[in-house]
């Protein structure tokens, strides 16, 4: 009778630990199955750029020209302005061009006890202003119509931002130009100058990532 008692107790303890495995095997088979996240999911943020969340925790592109990782860049860059080296090279000298506008416009500011030198760097950064924006006015020239109209967003931003930046410049004219130059009014218009340059220069890397080399 011990005999048979103590078969019946293995019995039942082998069968215990069988039904555990199993069920920690396919908890683990879940948690690996639930971890994988799809990374197509768009980014928010607009012609801005930017990444966002995809489904399941990956990254995809974000709209206007960020990027993320997942299966939903691979997708985007297909889908890719092509342009040849001459307008490749213009976007190059355009993005260059509005990191060096915004330090001008930082050395104005850091310069403003000194209007007459704030004055120098002002007009320096004038002649360099009208460059780059000629530069992306021959870039835009070179598109055709039905690119040019899918791009009607973020070619508008820029537009609205290059008023901006003559807004501002107009503003730093009348602070250096005045009878008796004030520090504190230079300083402040070269601040709002800076901010927008720094705008335009987001912007800018943003919309050059618009576009995919046709070579």
């Amino acid at each position: 009778m011990r005999k048979s008692t103590k078969r019946y107790g293995s019995l039942v303890a082998m069968a215990l630990l069988v039904g555990a495995a199993g069920l920690a095997g396919e908890a683990f088979a879940q948690g690996r199955g639930g971890g994988q996240g799809r990374g197509g999911g768009q980014g928010r943020g607009g012609d801005q750029g930017g990444y966002g969340p995809g489904q399941g925790g990956g990254y995809g592109r974000g709209q206007g020209g960020g990027y993320g990782r997942g299966a939903g860049d691979q997708l985007r860059q297909r889908d890719r302005i092509h342009v040849d080296g001459t307008q490749r090279q213009r976007l190059q000298d355009c993005n260059e061009g509005a990191q060096r506008l915004r330090q001008r416009a930082q050395e104005i500011g850091a310069n403003a006890g000194n209007p007459a030198f704030a004055a120098m760097e002002r007009d320096q950064l004038r002649i360099h202003s009208e460059t780059i924006f000629r530069q992306h006015d021959e870039f835009v020239a070179g598109l055709a119509k039905t690119e040019r109209d899918q791009l009607e967003r973020p070619l508008g931003r820029l537009e609205q931002t290059r008023s901006l930046i003559e807004a501002e410049m107009r503003t730093l004219d009348r602070a250096l130009d005045a009878n008796d130059p004030d520090a504190k009014r230079i300083a402040r218009a070269s601040r709002e100058l800076e901010r927008q340059l720094d705008r335009w220069e987001i912007q800018y890397r943003n919309f050059s990532s618009l576009f995919g080399s046709g070579d």
